[in-house]
C-alpha cells in the first residue's frame, strides 16, 4: 500500500513539524474566531442594555 503524498508522512522531520503546526494553527483560528463572536455578541447586547438604562 502506497502512502498519501502529505508533509505528515514524510521522511523529513521539518516538514512532518510544519505539518502539524499548520493543523493546530488552523484549528486555533477557528476556536479563535467562534469565541470572539460569542464575545461580541455579549459585549454588544450588554452595551445595548447599558445605553437603554443610561
Amino acid at each position: 500500500m502506497k502512502k498519501p503524498e502529505s508533509w505528515l508522512y514524510s521522511d523529513s522531520f521539518l516538514k512532518r513539524a510544519f505539518a502539524i503546526w499548520g493543523h493546530y494553527f488552523v484549528a486555533n483560528m477557528i476556536i479563535g474566531a467562534v469565541i470572539f463572536a460569542v464575545a461580541f455578541m455579549f459585549v454588544l447586547a450588554f452595551a445595548g442594555i447599558a445605553a437603554v438604562y443610561q
